[in-house]
């Protein structure tokens, strides 16, 4: 019996008027995950000169990189060095959630049906993106993996989102899940919110992430030798994508909508 681990990011969605998502990240069984990080140590962080770890958005500031004391060549190096290992390690598996437009709009006039508290607490997108790929992926590794007993998921700390991802949603849907699909509920593991800088997977699951929201969101930057370079080497790594149908989503969001009244219903008069 196997317990496997996600390491999971997303894209910017906090301010965004258009509503294009994308969560994405790597998935291993829990015994493989330390062979992937040190290597990812030795070979991309340890290396000369040494930075302490890989972030997609500090790797292309000119200002990071002055304060860690690499050129723009050597941070370019890294993060290739970074797409390589991806690419040569087996054992892990890539899969991602584009999230359209029409979805998230649809998603967030539900929330703002239900009154000021739940918009400000609900409406972001990040939370129905995580439980619609978390449920999404649990059906496709039990489908892989006869043995599969948990699925945990490692994202990263993002207040308050993942705290709320950890905690109050995360219990919510167990609940709703133990009615509608106990074997999937059984599966569902713990919501674990980690620093990036501490932990590689997640700095490789960043990486994956800000590719392919150019390739998927943006179309991509065909001009950009090392862009193409690098996203070539992350698509030869098997990488799948959990579907996430718009109905889904806006069947989800109502879910939680409920969840949020009945918070409100239950909160003590000031």
């Amino acid at each position: 019996m196997s317990v496997y681990v996600s390491y999971t990011d997303e894209s910017e969605s906090r301010g965004q008027k258009t509503g294009k998502f994308l969560i994405a990240g790597y998935v291993a069984d829990e015994l493989k995950w330390p062979e992937f990080s040190k290597r990812w140590q030795e070979e991309v962080l340890a290396s000369i000169p040494a930075i302490p770890y890989l972030h997609m958005v500090n790797m292309r500031s000119e200002s990071w990189r002055e304060e860690c004391g690499i050129t723009r060549a050597e941070a370019s190096d890294k993060i290739y060095k970074a797409a390589q290992i991806i690419a040569e390690t087996n054992f892990i598996t890539g899969y991602y959630a584009p999230i359209s437009e029409q979805a998230y709009l649809k998603a967030l006039q539900v929330f703002v049906q239900v009154g000021p508290k739940s918009e400000r607490y609900f409406s972001r997108i990040d939370y129905l993106c995580f439980i619609a790929y978390s449920l999404g992926l649990i059906k496709a590794l039990a489908r892989e993996h006869q043995d599969l007993r948990k699925v945990v998921f490692n994202i990263s700390k993002k207040k308050p989102v993942s705290h709320h991802l950890q905690h109050v949603l995360h219990d919510a849907m167990i609940e709703k899940l133990l009615t509608l699909n106990p074997s999937v509920a059984a599966l569902f593991g713990e919501v674990v919110p980690l620093d990036m800088r501490n932990h590689m997977p997640l700095q490789a699951a960043d990486m994956l992430c800000w590719h392919l929201q150019r390739i998927y969101v943006t179309g991509g930057n065909e001009s950009d030798p090392e862009f193409n370079r690098n996203a070539a080497l992350l698509e030869r790594r098997n990488l799948y994508e959990v579907p996430i149908p718009d109905s889904a989503l806006e069947t989800l969001a109502q879910d939680i909508a409920r969840i949020a009244a009945e918070e409100k219903e239950n909160e003590p008069e000031e």
